[in-house]
């Protein structure tokens, strides 16, 4: 997809993080357009189309949902749609989500009204909400579920998805996680080491990490480990070159374990560089090694 030539729809929740999106899509060279109402988009694609050198060719990013007039799906289809269609630019859908215990959380910290507060509980409200944007979550090519998120991972999954920057075509990210806490939503490739020996039962390795040179001994002895590591390894460079012919521009491997601060951070550390070893760039990343390190 020519970026120079896109538009990327948003839509979502109320609370979810649509206005953090935006800034970051700002940040990568988005030209971002808010809360517009929906029989005026046209207008902006047409003059977008008519006026290249006043929009300095950058892709454009619209933000609409519950606030927005004529928000619905017999005005895209009638209006909005064959006007990009018409002047051939590629379009992608974002829809921005979040669990609704979270949300109420969300509103409850930051006093924030819920759009349609007025009238009905957050709860309610809520409901109301995801069943009027259900015909766009449908139409949408990304989903991204916010409910663990920090805005540096939306930072990091939005910069995969939607950056201009000249990069490796597939963005790769290694993520180490704990299983109580639920899989991250960002998953693509998902891989349970709870099978191996678990150091958190020993004493003297129990307050140290998947980081610590004792820990990693006492895994990488577990005679199940080698195989299976090899095997992920060997999988998932297989891989990546058929997730790139695809078109896929973002790909999450997380590795997970009971508490995610031993087996799932040196198997993650370890896949990470085997990745580096074989001439691919990645990120790492360990969800829960910092909380877990403070609670003990």
């Amino acid at each position: 997809m020519n970026i120079e030539n896109s538009i990327l729809l948003i839509t979502g929740i109320s609370g979810a993080g649509k206005s953090s999106a935006l800034n970051i899509l700002e940040d990568l060279g988005y030209e971002v357009v808010d809360n517009l109402p929906f029989p005026l988009i046209p207008n902006l694609i047409e003059h977008v189309q008519n006026n290249p050198s006043a929009t300095t060719k950058r892709p454009l990013a619209i933000c609409a949902d519950i606030r927005t007039r004529q928000f619905d799906i017999s005005t895209f289809e009638k209006e909005i749609f064959p006007k990009i269609k018409k002047y051939g630019f590629s379009t992608r859908f974002l829809f921005i989500d979040c669990d609704d215990q979270i949300l109420m959380q969300r509103f409850s910290e930051t006093r924030r009204r819920h759009p349609l507060r007025e009238n009905f509980s957050i709860s309610e409200s809520l409901s109301i909400e995801r069943s009027q944007l259900a015909w766009l979550r449908d139409l949408a090519d990304i989903v991204l579920d916010t409910s663990t998120m920090t805005i540096p991972d939306l930072r990091r999954l939005l910069k995969g998805y939607f950056s201009s920057e000249h990069r490796q075509a597939l963005e790769l990210s290694i993520l180490s996680f704990s299983y109580k806490y639920g899989l991250p939503p960002e998953s693509d490739l998902v891989f349970d080491v709870r099978f191996l020996r678990n150091p958190y039962y020993v004493k003297l390795l129990k307050s140290l990490t998947g980081n610590d040179d004792p820990v990693k001994k006492y895994i990488e002895e577990d005679s199940s480990f080698s195989p299976f590591f090899d095997s992920i390894l060997s999988l998932v460079l297989s891989l990546l070159p058929s997730y790139i012919l695809e078109g896929k521009s973002y790909l999450t491997v997380s590795i997970g374990c009971t508490g995610g601060k031993h087996r799932s951070v040196h198997v993650a550390n370890s896949l990470y560089k085997g990745i580096q070893d074989n001439g691919w760039e990645a990120n790492l990343y360990h969800r829960e090694l910092s909380k877990a390190t403070k609670k003990t």
